[in-house]
């Protein structure tokens, strides 16, 4: 086993984390998208609170 076997493992992690966040964002739009209940400039105000959390 090399020495930066743990730095690659944790690289590996910090990157999953990431799709994971990415992830879970994607599914709040779409979550937001498919409320037929929310008025356009109420989506609009959800999705602006919602997108920053997949970066």
């Amino acid at each position: 086993m090399s020495d930066n076997s743990g730095s690659e493992s944790k690289e590996y992690k910090s990157q999953l984390n990431e799709r994971a966040k990415e992830l879970k964002c994607m599914y709040m739009v779409d979550e937001v998208l498919q409320n037929k209940t929310l008025t356009l400039p109420a989506a609009m105000t959800e999705l602006v609170n919602k997108i920053p959390t997949g970066f």
